[in-house]
């Protein structure tokens, strides 16, 4: 039985290599789809692994600087509206912002207190008229008398000094006659006991003494007549002095009395025009400092803007923006619910905050008839930087404070063929603007520098560059 088993199941030698071929091709069809599978998972995973970049060589050109500032609309040209101070205003007729022409009333004054306040400047100036003719009468007479007062003390104290002076240089010359006399007398006394000899001459010596006397008497006098000139001069000068002085005097009294007839010119107007305080040109009413019922100030008491003089931009900008504007630089404005903006304008000032906390300001003159008091408008300035020779995307730039740099790609071959690093260059910036930077360094123009990736890389990663 088994041998007929046998025969039925018998195959040539060539039939059994055929079986074999085919079992190999089998295990080698299965060998390739195996590497088939793996590649694809090993891609599958390196595609989930290793970060997808952008890339752009860096470009050269100028930085580009926007600077905006947000405001409103102010005064231009101002003039100031004064009137009498300390009078009641009965009513104000305009507001802030009004749009008034030359000759239309602003605001009104109570007219009863005009013509009390002229009645009491008119009844000072009778005053001052009298103190005036007072003073003059005073200083015309006293000035004279005062004058004759002080010759004639001239002349008397010069007599009673040249008087005094005549007795003292007599009563030494008479003194020196009897001194040599004198003197011998002294010299023949014995010892040095001052005892007198018994024959001395008694009588030189006492005259010798009375005329001693007599002339330092006379020395007192005329020094006594020189201290009385000196007083006697000093009060005659004084009285002269007291009488210019009411010269003076008169003087000032007149400059109140005119300056009292320019005041009642000033009410006098006010009252025949009713206390209407009128639009001197045609203007905007940019401020009132006046309210019915309160007395005017010694300020200004409305600010109008002359109509012909256009209105005035000014706005905050930020403090690290200032290096980037300068008086006359071009701007342009927008107004608010307007579509097309202002330009071919110049930036008027800068100024820049007293401190951090307070904010810088740049003011732009508007043409007249742009825009109204009080719109809100922003102002846009456009500077250009020289250009830079190499420029990257401001996303391109990496790291903190002054350590800066980019990474750029690097090709290596591995074993499994070419792949993409990145590789850390540090760099300066120099300047940069909302969107790209001006850097230094050891950054050449034909290196491609990451700009983006779809995850956080580092220095020395493998990276996938995007493809369209």
């Amino acid at each position: 039985m088994m041998k007929l088993m046998q025969l039925l199941n018998y195959k040539t030698d060539k039939e059994r290599s055929r079986t074999i071929k085919a079992k190999a091709l089998r295990w080698m069809a299965g060998f390739f789809a195996l590497m088939i599978l793996c590649t694809v998972l090993s891609r599958t995973a390196d595609s989930l692994t290793v970060a997808v970049v952008e890339a752009e060589k860096p470009k050269q050109g100028a930085i580009i600087h926007t600077i905006t500032a947000n405001g409103k609309l102010e005064a231009g040209a101002e003039l100031p509206v004064v009137t009498f101070p300390e009078v009641l205003v009965q009513s104000v007729q305009v507001d802030e912002g009004a749009k008034v022409a030359a000759g239309d009333v602003l605001f009104t004054l109570d007219i009863e207190e005009l013509k009390e306040k002229l009645l009491v400047t008119q009844l000072q100036q009778q005053k001052l008229s009298l103190q005036l003719e007072n003073y003059r009468r005073t200083a015309s007479l006293g000035e004279e008398r005062a004058k004759e007062d002080f010759d004639v003390a001239v002349d008397n104290t010069d007599q009673d000094v040249l008087r005094a002076e005549s007795d003292k240089n007599a009563a030494k010359k008479e003194m020196y006659r009897y001194k040599d006399a004198y003197e011998d007398v002294i010299a023949g006394w014995n010892g040095n006991d001052y005892i007198p000899p018994e024959d001395a001459d008694y009588d030189i010596m006492r005259e010798y003494r009375a005329l001693k006397e007599n002339y330092h008497s006379k020395q007192r006098a005329f020094n006594d007549a020189l201290n009385k000139q000196t007083n006697d001069l000093l009060a005659a000068k004084r009285a002269l002095d007291d009488a210019k002085t009411a010269d003076i005097q008169a003087k000032l009294v007149a400059i109140d009395y005119r300056l009292e007839q320019i005041t009642q010119t000033k009410l006098k107007n006010l009252i025949g025009i009713n206390g209407e305080i009128t639009a001197p040109v045609d203007a905007i009413v940019s401020k009132v400092e006046v309210e019915a019922g309160n007395k005017t100030a010694d300020s200004a008491a409305m600010l109008i803007t002359q109509q012909s003089a256009g209105l005035r931009f000014t706005g905050e900008i930020e403090t690290s923006k200032l290096k980037y504007i300068a008086r006359g630089d071009s701007a342009k404005i927008s107004l608010s619910g307007v579509q097309t903006p202002i330009t071919g304008l110049t930036v008027e000032s800068v100024r820049s905050g007293e401190d951090k906390n307070t904010a810088s300001k740049v003011s732009v003159l508007l043409p007249a008839g742009s825009g109204e008091l009080g719109m809100w408008a922003e102002m846009q300035v456009i500077k250009k930087t020289k250009n830079y020779p190499t420029q990257v995307p401001l996303t391109a730039l990496r790291g903190s404070g002054i350590d800066k740099y980019v990474l750029v790609l690097r090709e290596s071959e591995t074993v499994l063929g070419k792949e993409l690093t990145a590789e850390r260059i540090n760099v300066t910036v120099d300047d940069s603007n909302e969107e790209s930077a001006a850097v230094s360094g050891l950054l050449d123009s034909n290196d491609p520098v990451i700009v983006s990736s779809n995850k956080a890389i580092h220095a020395g990663d493998r990276v996938r560059l995007q493809t369209s």
